[in-house]
């Protein structure tokens, strides 16, 4: 049987306002979590939510930069018109 070894880790330092630290502290409090572990989760979080918004944005960019538009007919089709 094998070890199983932690995955490689970062330190990162980030400034943030009086208020924001109150409530990740609050919140790490609450939930028994190390601040740590509520920031990264946070982190986690919002690049899983923004990163796919960003690549569709960019294949868009793309497409328009091609040419590539929906006919009148489709924006209709799409708003029920």
């Amino acid at each position: 049987m094998g070890f199983m070894t932690a995955p490689k880790t970062n330190t990162m330092t980030v400034r943030v306002s009086d208020e924001l630290k109150a409530k990740l502290d609050k919140y790490a409090e609450l939930t028994g979590r190390s601040k740590s572990y509520v920031a990264l989760a946070a982190v986690e979080e919002y690049l899983a939510w923004r990163i796919p918004q960003l690549d569709d944005l960019e294949a868009a960019i793309k497409e328009a930069d091609e040419g590539k538009f929906a006919s009148q007919a489709e924006v209709n089709r799409v708003f029920g018109k």
